[in-house]
């Protein structure tokens, strides 16, 4: 078991170092929050694949992560604050309330957002669903996720997040809208390949046609957002970026939607971020039922997707 000491000479034997660091001593809450003072002058550890972690220890990250941190590029106080803590402006902009009056008018999608409308869209999705559950939210429900939680998690699924994805996360970084994005790290489910988070889809899919064509589909998807959690996924597929979304009622019943085994697996959306589109759509379009009035987002999805990926998705 390698010890260290100090934040600097860990970086220094970064470049030879393999496997799980943990810090020793210090809190979970030091080390969520990036601490500097404390992760400056910790006493790290990275014990062989044969040692058990002591209860004091804290996990940190895997070496291969933290060697994405670029060290030497600026002082490394900086970059524990960059990296180690989040930033995100849409969460700085959220004014202290949001109440009935800031629920949008309209469920159809604003054309030629800006990149900062487009996450303030978003963001009002994560609100919206915050006021419906408790009425006027006075504590912002945005938890953006760290650079190098986003770097831990594309370490461990071996790509990168999709632009739009990886943004989403860093601005917003919440599980708790319309519908569940899965987050980055965490001790429950999380973001990542299909057959983690649906480990019987192969027997879901023995006997159908094609079934090694779809398993290898299977394959090159990565599970970023829960429908309802009826084991149904939203997905990203590991070639192009596009969103896929998994059925599994199409895998235990070919006859699902006119006996198209492709059910399965049906491609929505291009990119992560025009699913957030319509996904903010349809928290609004719910948001004006709970105040009385017409949800209108199916038609505005309807326009988008067509009756047929619509039918997919909601029904």
């Amino acid at each position: 078991m390698q010890v260290i000491q100090g934040l600097s000479e860990l970086v220094h034997q970064l470049p030879v170092l393999d496997g799980q660091v943990w810090v020793l001593p210090t809190t979970s809450e030091q080390i969520q929050t990036g601490d500097t003072n404390t992760l400056l002058n910790a006493l790290y550890l990275v014990p062989g694949p044969d040692v058990v972690p002591r209860l004091a220890w804290q996990r940190w990250y895997p070496a291969a992560v933290l060697r994405r941190v670029p060290w030497g590029s600026a002082p490394i106080d900086e970059l524990l604050d960059e990296w180690f803590c989040p930033h995100s402006q849409v969460a700085a902009d959220f004014d202290g309330t949001f109440g009935d009056d800031d629920v949008p008018t309209t469920t159809t999608i604003p054309p030629g957002m800006s990149s900062k409308d487009r996450l303030r869209w978003w963001a009002t999705a994560v609100r919206v669903q915050a006021w419906s559950l408790v009425g006027d939210v006075t504590e912002d429900v945005l938890h953006p996720a760290t650079r190098i939680d986003v770097a831990a998690c594309e370490e461990r699924i071996g790509m990168a997040l999709p632009a739009s994805l990886r943004t989403y996360h860093l601005a917003l970084g919440t599980s708790e809208t319309a519908e569940e994005i899965l987050p980055v790290v965490g001790g429950g489910e999380v973001l990542g390949p299909l057959l983690d988070c649906y480990p019987g889809i192969p027997d879901l899919l023995d006997g159908l046609p094609d079934c090694e064509a779809l398993l290898d589909q299977v394959d090159q998807m990565v599970a970023f957002g829960a429908y309802l959690g009826n084991g149904n996924y939203w997905c990203v597929d590991r070639t192009d970026g596009a969103v896929w979304y998994f059925d599994h009622e199409g895998a235990m019943d070919p006859g699902w939607r006119g006996g198209s085994v492709t059910a399965v697996l049906t491609r929505m959306f291009d990119d992560p971020g025009d699913y957030f589109d319509a996904l903010t759509s349809i928290a609004v379009g719910r948001a004006h039922e709970a105040l009385g009035g017409q949800d209108t987002s199916e038609d505005v999805l309807r326009s988008l997707l067509g009756d047929e990926r619509v039918r997919t998705w909601l029904y």
